[in-house]
């Protein structure tokens, strides 16, 4: 009707009735940075800033198990006009065959970052399952040479956890694949009767996450010499947890960052905006040692 086609990553900037008519208003204002374009189904481009190019600071985002990068628009909309964020798909999600490992996935993504020209240095931040990839990508980037920082948000490894606390989360993982998978293939409200949605992707999301913490159990990070900064919730501490998750052991510049809330809920309601502004911090400490 306005004769505007907005992007959704854009709608999420600011989804309000007033925020949606000014982005009609200006959209011509807004672009991707040419250095990230969307060259690869991979990436998922997430905030859209009208700062220029030249000037633009880049990080990637990797989701948690089986979820998208999408709910992290609210977070990455917050921070300065000089950050752009850029979501990284697991190849699932980009329609693409399951991969068998973490390591196969970090260089899915690696192969993501070159095909849109990314440049150096390369500032990823991966939440729960998604930091393990972030882990990954980051030791075979500096087997490469290339400069780059992690940001983990409260992501554990099971081989960096006690005996304890790698039994207990073996016991909540089973309980929690089972409990996702029901949920995913229930009827909802508005469903047709015999449960089919158009455009439905509840099953691809429901083997991912129960793919995704398999594999996560099977990797063993290993040491790599990046700035790496850990975010951990502050509320909701994993039982029989170590207190940077076991990070320091492998990781020699790790720094670590409180945020409020949970695992599940520090980016989310009104911890958004501290988590906002811890995660710039962390981002540009990264930027300092880069």
């Amino acid at each position: 009707e306005f004769g505007v086609e907005l992007p959704l990553p854009l709608v999420f900037r600011d989804p309000t009735i007033a925020g949606l008519a000014n982005l009609i208003d200006t959209h011509e204002e807004f672009s991707v940075a040419p250095r990230t374009p969307v060259a690869d189904p991979v990436i998922a481009p997430l905030v859209y800033r009208r700062t220029p190019a030249k000037t633009q600071k880049d990080f990637y985002i990797i989701s948690g198990a089986g979820g998208h990068v999408l709910p992290f628009a609210g977070v990455v909309k917050n921070l300065m006009d000089d950050w752009s964020a850029v979501g990284l798909l697991d190849p699932v999600l980009a329609g693409e065959d399951p991969v068998a490992s973490v390591e196969e996935t970090a260089a899915r993504m690696i192969r993501a970052l070159e095909a849109a020209d990314a440049r150096e240095p390369f500032l990823l931040a991966g939440y729960s399952f998604g930091g393990l990839v972030a882990h990954e990508m980051a030791t075979q980037l500096r087997e490469d040479g290339k400069k780059v920082g992690v940001v983990l948000l409260d992501t554990r490894s099971t081989h960096l956890a006690t005996k304890a606390r790698r039994v207990y989360r073996a016991l909540a993982d089973q309980k929690n694949r089972m409990r996702d998978f029901v949920q995913e293939f229930r009827p909802k409200a508005g469903d047709e009767p015999n449960g089919h949605v158009e455009d439905d992707d509840r099953p691809r999301r429901a083997r991912l996450r129960m793919h995704q913490p398999q594999i996560g159990r099977r990797y063993v990070p290993t040491r790599h010499d990046a700035p790496t900064v850990l975010l951990r919730s502050q509320s909701g501490k994993a039982p029989m947890a170590k207190p940077d998750h076991g990070w320091s052991e492998i990781l020699p510049q790790l720094e670590m960052l409180h945020v409020a809330g949970s695992h599940l809920d520090m980016f989310k309601g009104q911890n958004e905006k501290g988590f906002s502004e811890t995660l710039q911090v962390a981002l540009m400490m990264l930027s300092a040692k880069l």
